[in-house]
């Protein structure tokens, strides 16, 4: 909302509209230590490793098919955009 108020403020006339986000989800703890290790850019380490599953227990939940997700995933994205006039 901040930034609709600023550029509204700044005279431009915003459009906004709520998309379906799409979630992430894992196979299972493996596919999600190796996804996030690449996504922070770690190298295969026992230490990095730890710390990525000690986040992981805390962060991931199980869905109803096993699958492992964020918890409190938004279930909408908010796209803005504007013409140039």
């Amino acid at each position: 909302m901040e930034c609709l108020n600023a550029l509204y403020q700044l005279g431009i006339a915003v459009q906004l509209a709520l998309l379906p986000a799409s979630r992430y989800t894992f196979a299972d703890q493996a596919e999600a230590l190796a996804d996030l290790r690449w996504r922070l850019r770690l190298p295969a380490s026992p230490e990095y490793d730890r710390s990525i599953q000690a986040a992981m227990a805390e962060l991931l939940g199980r869905t109803d098919d096993g699958r492992l997700e964020p918890r409190g995933q938004p279930d909408s994205a908010a796209v803005i955009w504007w013409e140039h006039s």
